[in-house]
């Protein structure tokens, strides 16, 4: 499994995303670009897919770590 594979999944990739947790995850992907992943993308039709730029970037599992309580499944 490629490394853009597994960042979708560890981002919930390709799970659509309830219409009471899309905000959450408007918050998650703007904490994301506001963490250093300037690449990272806003939710498309319910869905949360990451680019391989996105995926690549260096800040990517810092702005994980920083964003989980934002993310999907966090507190």
């Amino acid at each position: 499994m490629g490394e853009r594979c597994r960042t979708e999944q560890r981002v919930r990739g390709g799970t659509p995303a309830a219409t009471d947790s899309q905000e959450t995850v408007l918050k998650f992907a703007q904490c994301m670009r506001d963490n250093g992943v300037a690449a990272y993308p806003d939710p498309e039709g319910g869905m949360m897919r990451i680019t391989q730029e996105a995926a690549e970037d260096p800040d990517l599992k810092s702005a994980e770590e920083k964003c989980k309580k934002a993310g999907p499944g966090g507190p």
